[in-house]
């Protein structure tokens, strides 16, 4: 398995610890927070599963533009 899903869970588990607190105050963001998150966890999965050496520059630009929409 690649690094980077091992990354994302730990930035997940982070994010959920965050939106946590938001939550008290944000709760719109909380959720859009954690809706995020899945995403990003879930777009990794899927660019993992389908991996292929001669693929790994791509599923790189998917995880990382995920990451930062």
């Amino acid at each position: 398995m690649l690094r980077i899903y091992d990354v994302v869970l730990a930035m997940a588990g982070d994010a959920g610890f965050i939106a946590e607190r938001i939550e008290r105050k944000e709760r719109d963001l909380a959720r859009q927070m954690r809706r995020a998150m899945q995403s990003v966890a879930l777009n990794v999965a899927e660019a993992v599963g389908s991996f292929r050496l001669k693929d790994a520059n791509a599923m790189r630009r998917l995880v990382f533009s995920s990451a930062s929409t």
